[in-house]
Parts: structure tokens; C-alpha cells; sequence
């Protein structure tokens, strides 16, 4: 598939956790750059792809595709 771009799912692992309930916070908003992402993949369905690998997407800044 010419053109196309595969993102692999990172390994993971859950377990219980032992700190206290109250300890937790919410995470503020924050900018996240990626570099490497080849030229034929910079498009935006790419892109948010990736970025949803981070965290919650807020917006992906299109002028700097």
C-alpha cells in the first residue's frame, strides 16, 4: 500500500496500583512536537493518529504540516 502509514501499538502493561486515591491530579494541556515523520506521511489524519498515541487530542497545529 503505497502512500499509507502503519502505527504499530506500543507494548503495554496495567497493574493495581498502591497509592492513595486522593493522590491523583489532572494533567494540565501541553504541546508535543514530533520530528522524523517522513514527508509522504505528513498529512493530517496521520498526524492526529500519532498524536492520539500521547494522550487526549486537543489540536494539530495544520500550517506546520
Amino acid at each position: 500500500m503505497a502512500g499509507r502509514a502503519t502505527i504499530s501499538p506500543a507494548p503495554r502493561a496495567a497493574e493495581e496500583t498502591k497509592m492513595e486515591p486522593d493522590v491523583f491530579q489532572v494533567l494540565q494541556s501541553v504541546w508535543v512536537r514530533a520530528v522524523g515523520i517522513p514527508d509522504n506521511a505528513r498529512t493530517e489524519f496521520v498526524v492526529m493518529e500519532i498524536a492520539r498515541l500521547v494522550g487526549d487530542l486537543e489540536e494539530v497545529h495544520l500550517p506546520s504540516l
